[in-house]
Parts: C-alpha cells; sequence; structure tokens
C-alpha cells in the first residue's frame, strides 16, 4: 500500500495504525512551484519527532514525473490511497492557479503513472459541497469556493478513471497532527495553550469523524471491491463553538474564543454541511463511532 499525504490529519492517523511493512508513506516534497506542497521535510534521517519525516516515509515531488516514477518502481504497490492536498481555504481564494496544480494537476500526473490495475482510493472533502443542507452521495457538488471547486475536479479524475477506483467524502476529522499545530484538536491546544487569541465562526456545523476511524475505514475499503463515491458517515453533527467548548473542557483548556460568522470572512466559508450514505453495506450503513473529546 502506498499512502500519498502522510502529513494529512487522515494520513498521519493511518501511519499510526499501519505497520510499515504494509505501507509506504509519503510526504510530498516542495514542488517548482515553491509554496507549501511539502509540509516539514525534516530530514529522513530524523528520530520521527513531530514536524520531522520519520526514516520510514520518503519525501517525494509530486510535480515530477521521474520522482513519482522512481517511487512507483521502488514500492509496486497494489493500492494508491492518495490522501494529500492543500486545504487553506483563504490561501485558495488568493492562488487558484497554485490550488489547481496541487489539488488537481499532480493528483492526474500520479493517475496517469500507475498501472491501470493499481487500486486507487482518493480522500475527499465536505468541501465539495457549500451551502447549507442534508447530503448524500446522489446530492450534486456544490461548492462556494476555489477549494471546493478543486476537490470537485479531483474527485471527477478519480471517478472517470477506471473501475477500481473509489472516492472517499468524510466530514471534519479530528484527530493529532503531524505538526502539532494543524487541525482543529492541535489548533486549538497550540493557540491557547501559549494564550494566543481563537477565532470560531459560530454558523459553521459539520459531521465529525475521528482521523483513526477513518483511517481503520480506509483500510477495509482497500481490500473491498468498493468502487465510485462513499460517504463515512457519524451521528455526531456539530457546531464549531460547541465543538471549541467541549474539546477544551477534555485538553483542561479555558474556553476563551473570539465569536464570528460566515459573513464577517473575507473568504466563502462552509456552512452547515451533514453528511449522510445511501450505502446499505454493514461497513458504510453503521455510523462511525465518533465522540467529541480528545484523541
Amino acid at each position: 500500500m502506498l499512502l500519498i499525504g502522510a502529513t494529512s490529519i487522515v494520513g498521519f492517523a493511518m501511519t499510526r495504525c499501519v505497520s510499515p511493512q504494509r505501507m509506504t508513506a509519503v510526504c510530498p516534497a516542495v514542488g517548482r512551484g515553491g509554496r507549501g506542497n511539502r509540509g516539514n521535510r525534516g530530514g529522513r534521517g530524523g528520530r520521527g519527532g513531530r514536524g520531522s519525516i520519520p526514516p520510514t516515509w520518503r519525501a517525494v515531488d509530486l510535480e515530477s514525473d521521474a520522482a513519482i516514477k522512481q517511487l512507483l518502481h521502488e514500492t509496486s504497490p497494489s493500492t494508491v490511497i492518495y490522501a494529500h492536498a492543500v486545504c487553506n481555504v483563504s490561501k485558495c481564494e488568493a492562488s487558484p492557479q497554485w490550488t489547481h496544480q496541487v489539488n488537481v494537476q499532480n493528483l492526474q500526473r500520479v493517475i496517469d503513472l500507475i498501472p491501470q490495475t493499481t487500486r486507487l482510493i482518493y480522500l475527499s472533502s465536505d468541501h465539495v459541497f457549500g451551502h447549507d443542507g442534508v447530503y448524500d452521495e446522489t446530492s450534486p457538488p456544490c461548492p462556494i469556493s476555489v477549494y471546493g471547486h478543486s476537490r470537485v475536479a479531483a474527485e471527477q479524475l478519480v471517478l472517470t478513471r477506471n473501475h477500481n477506483s473509489l472516492v472517499v467524502r468524510a466530514g471534519l476529522a479530528l484527530g493529532p497532527s503531524h505538526q502539532g499545530k494543524t487541525g482543529h484538536l492541535d489548533w486549538l491546544r497550540y493557540r491557547l495553550g501559549r494564550q494566543l487569541p481563537v477565532s470560531l465562526i459560530a454558523d459553521e456545523a459539520r459531521t465529525l469523524v475521528r482521523a483513526d476511524e477513518v483511517a481503520m475505514q480506509l483500510l477495509g475499503l482497500s481490500d473491498s471491491s468498493q468502487t465510485g463515491l462513499v460517504h463515512l458517515v457519524s451521528d455526531t453533527f456539530m457546531d464549531r463553538l460547541s465543538l471549541g467548548t467541549h474539546l477544551c473542557e477534555a485538553m483542561n483548556l479555558p474556553s476563551e474564543f473570539k465569536t464570528e460568522t460566515r459573513s464577517d470572512q473575507s473568504y466563502p466559508h462552509l456552512g452547515r454541511i451533514q453528511l449522510r450514505t445511501i450505502h446499505s453495506n454493514a461497513q458504510l450503513q453503521c455510523p462511525l463511532q465518533t465522540q467529541v473529546e480528545q484523541s
């Protein structure tokens, strides 16, 4: 198994629940565009502390055909799980071309280079929707941001590839981050622990999922025959303010937030997005047992 995007929240969770013998983890390196397409490289010989790349991970330039070909030659994966994307909505709005390059063109390059027999699983986002609503796999995408549009474009690349591909959408994933500063959990812990200001959007609400639960579902789906498009859902649907309060209680941190609204933002912001699924098989129909607590 080849995991591309080990520094994403779900990707990082996967590196902690899969043995190195089964998986090669890839931290995408900075490409020719020169902007943040990597996380912290840290060096391959590091000790694997937070923010550095463990020795078992690889830094690969996804803008280089030669680098990707070498990686595929060395690993010969039967399954590729693609969990890499730039997810900063405001940066994406400021740089649409760069966003398309990282989130769409890099994926296209990988798709073009992996064999048709290789199973491809793409981890997408609820940002393919943008307006208030309850959405299942039959709901037409309705993105409101550059980032959301890039996710829809990436999904279409995977869905039109071949019969052995799968797009997985999940809600807001909660779990530790590679650098200890990103993702809702570590972002709160880092900023409040240093008495830095925290602003939360009161009129945003999402389906919440634990990153480790999503990681285990992806592992199960990689061994299944499921193709097409699936949602990973839970019964936990919560606004950002309530989520922040619950997480701070779990981490014994002060719940000192500045409250803002979507209309206060200079870029498009998600509303109340609730994911549902139409699939009847047990693995997908049973909601993830997500609890709002410290992960």
